[in-house]
């Protein structure tokens, strides 16, 4: 620094570089001068390190104490007398940028946007019908439900046919309209969220698997009655409540059980939707349902079915030409077998409920018509000459005819005629 007088110590300053010599030496040389007139003057090059191989040594250091922070860093400083040396510091996964100094929390619902300056909502999580494991489900749903529409086609066709008339055939349908229904309810249970589809997923599933097997359960009661009767040798001239409308009242009280069930939870819990958030950067939209609303009418629809494989299992000696209650009872055991894989998939995994609900509501229903409905299907389209009474009212052993003429005379009555008991009826 040059003086040029007291009054004013700093006219001129000289600007020194400190640079390496070339016999290895450092010293202070001077390559400037900046004065009040002229305010800068470069009379030499400064060096700002050592040459590369190229021999430049151009890179000018920075001289700061803190470098400008980059997106979703706030600065932090080193003490807080000097706040002009910070070190940079990154927000959490859950805050923004609120201001250069300070990182701002997300509420819940929401995340950090792209630029991290704010928060932006949650995108909602719930099934998509363009997602592989939806649209496998789907598919198996339309199949049951286009073949339970086919087959209830083809018996309201034939319905006055021999055949069809012995099958039960106002259960049959009561069947039929349950798997309907039921295969309908799967794509309710698919959609997005809302008090609606809720309401449609609480209620229809529980009530078409409640109709379905209220109607089986009262097709192998009458046959394990009729049968009980045969072994006891034991003949009235009518058995108590096998006609079609007792057939009827028995289903429809049984299907009341459930209607009672549902509608009191659902008085309790009104259908609705909520937002639940596994992680806090995911918000699953689901509908709003406790534990015990969802499993206690399903319970219900679960001793239906248990009902149900116990009388399979008392008809499964059945005479062979009214084999119907063996194919109950193929049904029954797969159905349990499905619905128990159900609950094990129920208690372990929450997020595939939906999808194993379906699949099994959907895959019983299958079975169902498979095993009861098109063997008798594919006997009225293709084997006409066999949808005749005689045809499976023919037996090769005489020691069979006292079971089958008591079955075979309650089927009468059912349909509309009299039990007149023979004279061999009480052959063993």
């Amino acid at each position: 620094m040059r003086r040029t007088s007291a009054e004013n110590p700093a006219d001129a300053y000289d600007v020194v570089n400190f640079q390496a010599l070339d016999d290895g030496q450092y010293e202070f040389v001077d390559v400037a001068m900046w004065s009040d007139e002229e305010r800068i003057f470069m009379y030499a090059e400064p060096k700002w390190g050592d040459s590369d191989e190229d021999g430049n040594d151009d890179e000018v250091p920075v001289s700061q104490c803190g470098k400008p922070c980059a997106r979703g860093y706030i600065k932090v400083p080193e003490s807080n007398t000097n706040l002009c040396c910070w070190k940079c510091v990154q927000c959490g996964s859950n805050q923004y940028v609120q201001s250069e100094y300070r990182c701002g929390n997300c509420e819940e619902g929401t995340w950090p946007n792209a630029t991290l300056n704010g928060c932006d909502p949650i995108q909602q999580k719930y099934l998509q019908w363009t997602e592989s494991a939806v649209i496998v489900v789907m598919l198996v749903s339309a199949l049951a439900l286009a073949t339970a529409a086919c087959v209830s086609a083809i018996y309201a066709r034939y319905i006055n046919t021999p055949l069809i008339k012995a099958s039960s055939r106002e259960l049959s349908f009561v069947i039929l309209v349950g798997i309907i229904v039921s295969q309908a309810s799967t794509f309710a249970i698919l959609a997005k969220p809302s008090p609606m589809s809720c309401l449609m997923e609480r209620l229809f599933p529980v009530l078409s698997i409640a109709a379905v097997h209220a109607a089986i359960f009262t097709k192998t009661n009458r046959i394990a009655r009729i049968l009980a009767v045969s072994e006891k040798r034991i003949f009235q001239r009518r058995l108590r409540f096998m006609s079609t409308t007792a057939q009827l009242t028995t289903t429809g009280v049984l299907i009341m059980g459930q209607v009672i069930i549902t509608g009191t939870m659902l008085v309790i819990e009104r259908p609705d939707t909520i937002l639940v958030y596994p992680a806090s950067n995911r918000a699953v939209l689901l509908c709003d349902t406790s534990e015990l609303s969802s499993f206690l009418p399903l319970a219900y629809d679960f001793v239906l079915i248990a009902m149900c494989t116990v009388y399979a299992v008392k008809t499964r000696n059945v005479p062979e030409n009214f084999n119907e209650a063996k194919m109950i009872g193929f049904a029954m055991y797969s159905t349990v077998v499905i619905w128990v894989a159900y609950i094990a998939v129920y208690i372990g995994n929450e997020d595939n409920r939906e999808l194993a609900l379906c699949l099994a509501i959907s895959i019983s229903s299958i079975i169902v018509l498979a095993l009861l409905f098109l063997p008798r299907v594919y006997i009225v389209l293709f084997h006409p000459e066999k949808n005749r009474r005689s045809s499976f009212l023919t037996f090769r052993q005489d020691t069979m005819e006292a079971k089958v003429n008591t079955v075979s005379s309650a089927l009468t009555y059912e349909n509309g005629g009299t039990y007149v008991p023979r004279s061999h009826d009480s052959v063993s």
